[in-house]
């Protein structure tokens, strides 16, 4: 169903089962027209007139007479606890504002006391000339569902907690490999052939990525859980990069790719926690060489710019598809070239959430096939 036909029924004075099906969803209705236990209902808001409209599987699912008024956004979240109603009406307000989807939990409390979870979910649609603006939604009776399966915050615990718990494990046997790989690189074990050297190497290489793997993990804990901390003191953000720079020389030569630093002033100083933004450069860095090809260039600088100070990690790499973008400082979220390479999928997340904390931004520019600009900001003077 194209958007002129979707705005077209959505002017139509009820929505219509019809309309409800084309939208996905299963709205059953029984040979003599009534609904028989209803678990979920459907609803629309025209956001232009604020006129809200309601399936008759809505009216049952809330047992309310289909007579009963519902006439715009505030009668439709009256019928909620009192508590949400303004979260709510924020929510689908920004909802509209950005076009995007949306999704809350919803109490409705009968007139007996009996109180019923609803899950709320639904996307918004508009014509070509914006001049007609509605949201379409389903609210599902969800009451009987099991605790976990209805509290994202739950789940999200889980996961937070058994990453954390598997991160700690990891970290034990990983500090023995580390520690005798450079046991052995300081020839502590005698001198080794140039085939044992190359393997040493390879396990050194090996070993340095799964412990980065693992910090990531603690760290993506630690954000869950409000105890990551900072520790900043004053340092020289030019300085860092060029020593981040020089310590993948070798990786690039390996890889047949060009890189170099930039660096406009010869001094960038403010204060900022070396080793996260260390981590921050390390991921970055490593990231556009992992996608660049033989004979392509990636190029760090970083420089000044008013009260802020500037880091850019471009190169000439693959490049990201423009509908792709939002999903690269997801946590968990990766890319189709990503998986081919490696990884988890929460570097750039992590990454975002040490930028942030340090109250500054990160971002990316790119476009397919003609290679990627990844930055971030760090303020000159912290609040």
């Amino acid at each position: 169903m194209g958007e002129s036909e979707a705005v077209k029924r959505y002017q139509a004075p009820a929505p219509g089962i019809a309309f409800w099906r084309s939208q996905g969803v299963a709205c059953h209705r029984s040979a003599g027209e009534e609904v028989e236990a209803p678990r979920l209902g459907c609803w629309e808001w025209d956001v232009v007139n604020d006129r809200v409209l309601l399936s008759p599987e809505m009216y049952a699912l809330l047992e309310l007479s289909p007579r009963a008024p519902c006439e715009d956004l505030a009668a439709f979240l009256a019928l909620f606890h009192p508590d949400q109603r303004e979260g709510a009406r924020k929510l689908l307000w920004e909802a509209a504002k950005r076009r995007q989807a949306f999704e809350m939990q919803l109490q409705r409390v009968h007139a007996d006391g009996r109180m019923r979870l609803l899950r709320a979910q639904g996307s918004v649609l508009e014509d070509a000339h914006a001049s007609r603006l509605c949201l379409v939604g389903t609210c599902e009776d969800v009451s009987e569902a099991p605790a976990e399966a209805t509290s994202i915050e739950a789940l999200e615990a889980m996961r937070r907690d058994f990453v954390n718990a598997v991160s700690h494990e990891l970290r034990t046997p990983l500090t023995a490999i580390v520690a005798y790989v450079e046991f052995l690189e300081e020839d502590e074990a005698g001198n080794l052939t140039l085939a044992q050297q190359q393997y040493l190497k390879e396990l050194s290489r090996g070993a340095r990525r799964l412990e980065r793997l693992v910090q990531e993990l603690l760290d993506f804990g630690r954000f869950g859980t409000g105890t990551f901390k900072l520790e900043c003191t004053p340092g020289d953000l030019a300085l860092a990069v060029a020593e981040i720079v020089d310590s993948f020389a070798e990786s690039a030569r390996e890889a047949g790719v060009r890189l170099t630093a930039r660096l406009k002033e010869p001094a960038l100083e403010c204060s900022f926690d070396a080793e996260r933004i260390g981590q921050v450069l390390i991921n970055l860095v490593g990231n556009a060489l992992k996608f660049t090809g033989k004979g392509g260039e990636v190029v760090v600088s970083a420089h000044r710019d008013g009260d802020r100070l500037v880091c850019e990690v471009h190169d000439t790499g693959t490049g990201i598809a423009e509908e792709d973008l939002p999903r690269l400082f997801q946590r968990f979220s990766q890319l189709p070239s990503g998986q081919r390479l490696g990884g988890m999928g929460i570097g750039l997340a992590v990454c975002r959430a040490i930028i942030e904390a340090h109250g500054g931004e990160i971002g990316v520019c790119s476009r397919n096939g003609e290679g990627s600009t990844f930055w971030f900001t760090l303020p000159v003077e912290r609040a």
